[in-house]
């Protein structure tokens, strides 16, 4: 893999969270962990865009919805 570097990133949500969940171990996640882990791209009060592109990944069946254990959170598999 290698490292991207994207100037104005709060411009390229899509890519930049694309990108990191495609390279994320496990692929499974929160809302608010992955609110959370955009931070280290310089994303911060964007929480209704990647919302928006979380949304777009479900919408296009690249992510799903699951039960994460064990204590029954609503998350998300990436899938794609």
């Amino acid at each position: 893999m290698c490292k991207v570097i994207v100037k104005e990133p709060e411009k390229h949500i899509g890519f930049i969270l694309t990108n990191h969940l495609y390279s994320r171990k496990p692929r499974t996640f929160t809302i608010a962990e992955i609110i959370e882990e955009m931070k280290q791209y310089n994303i911060v009060n964007k929480d209704k865009e990647i919302i928006a592109e979380i949304n777009d990944l479900l919408k296009n069946r690249l992510a799903i919805w699951i039960m994460i254990q064990p204590n029954n959170i609503l998350g998300i598999r990436y899938i794609a």
